[in-house]
């Protein structure tokens, strides 16, 4: 099949009044909220699902124990991360505190750091939208 998409950046007028509350309610079925792990060796895919659904009941949990791809999908955002045990046993894990906000060409639209307010996000979405 050759299927065709559709782009809200190339929409020139918006749907009659009486149809937005369904176009935008199909618009939404395609956004995502993933969360990947940098841990996947604690983390399995139990573990890390039941951690994201626990805030966004419909999102998604990435993980993959191949180290190499983990570092590739970290490098293309700028994010570095490092697990490590302590001289006491304990595990501790640093990574960058960023929130990311993908296109779905792929492309990275904005990023939050720890701490930016939802009053913020929700102005810097606006902007993107």
């Amino acid at each position: 099949h050759d299927w065709q998409h559709l782009f809200n950046r190339d929409i020139i007028s918006m749907p009659d009044k009486w149809e937005y509350p369904w176009y935008a309610a199909w618009d939404l079925a395609f956004h995502m909220i993933p969360m990947a792990t940098v841990d996947p060796g604690r983390d399995t895919g139990d573990v890390l699902e039941k951690y994201v659904t626990a805030f966004v009941p419909d999102g998604i949990a990435l993980r993959t124990d191949d180290a190499t791809a983990l570092k590739t999908a970290a490098d293309a955002f700028g994010a570095s991360y490092e697990v490590t045990t302590t001289d006491d046993g304990d595990i501790e894990v640093s990574h960058t505190p960023y929130v990311y906000v993908v296109d779905d060409q792929g492309q990275l639209r904005d990023q939050w750091n720890f701490g930016t307010t939802d009053d913020d996000m929700a102005h810097d979405m606006e902007l993107l939208l």
